[in-house]
C-alpha cells in the first residue's frame, strides 16, 4: 500500500512539473506572469481611494494563476474575438499580437472574452478580476500623461501615441464590461470617473485620428501599420462618443462630448479595416476612392458629414455616398441626435428649435434605407454575408455587429422629438397639463418651456428610459389599434 501511494504522488508530482514546463515553454507565459505582477501590485499597495476589495492569498494566487494562464488568455481571445469583436471593433486583428501588446490590453480583453463565454463558469470567473483589472488600466500613466502628444515620425509611424491608444482601447473595455456586467458601484464608478478620465485622454489625441488622402500614395508609400494605428484610434473615438451617448440615452446623463469636436476622419468600411495584408488593404482603399466627383466628400471629417444632415435637401448622390459611410459612421450619427435631443429639452426656451433635428431624422433616415437595400451585404460593408449557422467559426470575427440596429435609435429618437413636439403644442393651450413622465411646464419670464421627457438625471438603474418605451410602445399599439 505504500509504495502505492508513493507511485501515487510521484505520478502527481510528474504532472504538476509537466504542466509547468508546457506553461512556461508557452509564449504568452511571459504576458501571463505580467498581468499576474501587477495585479498582485495593485492587491497589495492599494491607494486610499482603490476600487479593489480582494486581499492576497495562496488561493487568490492560484485562482489568478488559472484565469490568466497562457491557455485561458488564448481561449478568452478567441471568445473576444469571435463573439465580442464585431460589436464594438477597436483592436486591428492584423498586426494585434498579445504577446507583444500591452499586458493590461491582453488582461482586459481576456477579461471581456470569459464575458461572452458560452461557459457560465468562466463568466462568474471574470467577475472576481472585474476590479483589479481596472485598478490596473487606470493606473496607467498612458492616461493621464500630456508628455506623449507628439505627431507621427517621418515615416508616418505613431508609436509617440500608441501607448496612449491601447491603455484607451483597454479602458474602454473595462468601461463596458462594468457597465455591463458590474455592481450598482460598479457602473456609478465608471459613468462619472473613469469615463471622464477616457475622455479627457482621447482629448490629447482627437487630433491625429486623421487619414491622409490615400489617393495621392502608391502600394509602395502606403504603410500597413499606420493606417492601422489611424484606423483603431478613429474607431476608439467614435466609440467613446458613442459610450457618452449610450449615458445620455440610458442613465440620462449629461454629454460630455460634442459633435463639434468630432472632427476626426470617418471610419473606413470593414474590408479596409479586415484586410490582412497591405496589398488587400490597399486595394481596398482605391476602389473606395475610384469616383472623382464625390471625392471631396470623401474627404470630409465625422461632424462636417454629420451636418450635411442638416440641408433641408439631399439628393440621391449624396445620400449614397452617406450611405456608404457605413454601419459604424451612420450609428454614430444617429446616436449624436440624441445629445442635440438632450441639450434641447434641457433648455428653458426652446420652441421651435425642433427643425433642424426633425429634418436631420429625415435624412438620416433616407441615407440608413439607402444602405441597407444597396450596400449592406455588398463585401466592402460586409466581408462575410453567410449566416451564424452557416459560418466558419474564423470568419465570426467579420461579422457585423450591434451597429447594425442603428435604426432602433433613431426610432427613439424620433419618438422623442415627436413627445417634445407634441408638448409643445399642447403648452399653448391655458389647460394643458404634462402627465406621465414628461415634467410640468415651467415659467420663465412669462414664457411657458417644456420640461424634460426624464426628470432624474445619471441614474444608473435606468428605469426612466425603461418606462419611456414602454410609453411609446402603449402609443404605438393605440396608433395600430385606431387603423
Amino acid at each position: 500500500m505504500a509504495g502505492r501511494s508513493a507511485i501515487s504522488e510521484i505520478n502527481e508530482e510528474y504532472k504538476v512539473q509537466a504542466a509547468i514546463r508546457q506553461w512556461l515553454s508557452d509564449p504568452l507565459s511571459l504576458k501571463s506572469h505580467e498581468i499576474i505582477t501587477s495585479i498582485k501590485d495593485v492587491v497589495l499597495q492599494k491607494s486610499k481611494n482603490s476600487c479593489v476589495d480582494l486581499s492576497w492569498s495562496n488561493t487568490a494566487e492560484q485562482c489568478c494563476l488559472q484565469f490568466f494562464s497562457p491557455r485561458n488568455i488564448r481561449r478568452y481571445s478567441y471568445f473576444y474575438w469571435a463573439i465580442w469583436h464585431p460589436n464594438v471593433n477597436i483592436v486591428h486583428k492584423a498586426t494585434f499580437n498579445s504577446a507583444s501588446s500591452k499586458p493590461e490590453l491582453v488582461a482586459a480583453m481576456a477579461v471581456m472574452g470569459a464575458c461572452v463565454s458560452p461557459e457560465s463558469s468562466d463568466r462568474e470567473a471574470a467577475k472576481r478580476w472585474f476590479n483589479c483589472v481596472e485598478e490596473m488600466v487606470f493606473s496607467l500613466d498612458d492616461l493621464c500623461d500630456d508628455s506623449l502628444l507628439s505627431t507621427s515620425n517621418e515615416n508616418g509611424e505613431m508609436q509617440q501615441w500608441r501607448g496612449k491608444l491601447r491603455a484607451l482601447q483597454a479602458a474602454y473595455m473595462v468601461c463596458l464590461y462594468q457597465n455591463w456586467e458590474g455592481t450598482h458601484w460598479s457602473k456609478r464608478r465608471i459613468r462619472r470617473y473613469r469615463y471622464s478620465t477616457m475622455v479627457a485622454a482621447v482629448r490629447d489625441i482627437l487630433h491625429n485620428a486623421r487619414h491622409p488622402n490615400y489617393r495621392q500614395q502608391n502600394l509602395c508609400d502606403f504603410s500597413f501599420k499606420s493606417f492601422a494605428v489611424t484606423e483603431e484610434l478613429i474607431r476608439v473615438c467614435l466609440w467613446i462618443f458613442l459610450l457618452d451617448t449610450a449615458f445620455v440615452i440610458f442613465n440620462n446623463l449629461p454629454p460630455r462630448m460634442v459633435i463639434r469636436e468630432m472632427q476626426i476622419s470617418t471610419a473606413k468600411p470593414e474590408a479596409c479595416f479586415q484586410a490582412m495584408t497591405a496589398e488587400e488593404c490597399f486595394h481596398s482603399l482605391a476602389q473606395e476612392q475610384q469616383d472623382d466627383a464625390l471625392q471631396p466628400l470623401k474627404l470630409l471629417d465625422f461632424a462636417s458629414a454629420f451636418e450635411l444632415l442638416y440641408r433641408s435637401h439631399v439628393d440621391d448622390a449624396l445620400s449614397t455616398t452617406l450611405a456608404d459611410l457605413g454601419p459604424l459612421n451612420l450609428f454614430a450619427m444617429t446616436s449624436a441626435l440624441h445629445s442635440l435631443i438632450f441639450h434641447h429639452q434641457s433648455s428653458f426656451s426652446c420652441q421651435g428649435s425642433l427643425t433642424g433635428i426633425q429634418q436631420a431624422l429625415q435624412n438620416w433616415k433616407m441615407v440608413w434605407n439607402i444602405y441597407i437595400t444597396r450596400l449592406s451585404e455588398t463585401q466592402r460593408h460586409s466581408p462575410v454575408t453567410s449566416s451564424m449557422d452557416d459560418l466558419a467559426l474564423d470568419d465570426m470575427w467579420r461579422r457585423v455587429g450591434f451597429t447594425r440596429h442603428a435604426s432602433e435609435y433613431w426610432l427613439l429618437a424620433k419618438l422623442m422629438v415627436d413627445r417634445l413636439s407634441r408638448s409643445q403644442d399642447e403648452n399653448d393651450e391655458p389647460a394643458a397639463v404634462s402627465t406621465g413622465l414628461v415634467a410640468k411646464p415651467v415659467s420663465v419670464s412669462s414664457t411657458e418651456s417644456v420640461g424634460p421627457l426624464l426628470k432624474q438625471y445619471d441614474q444608473t438603474s435606468m428605469q426612466q428610459v425603461n418606462m419611456l418605451i414602454s410609453e411609446f410602445q402603449k402609443v404605438c399599439i393605440r396608433s395600430d389599434s385606431k387603423d
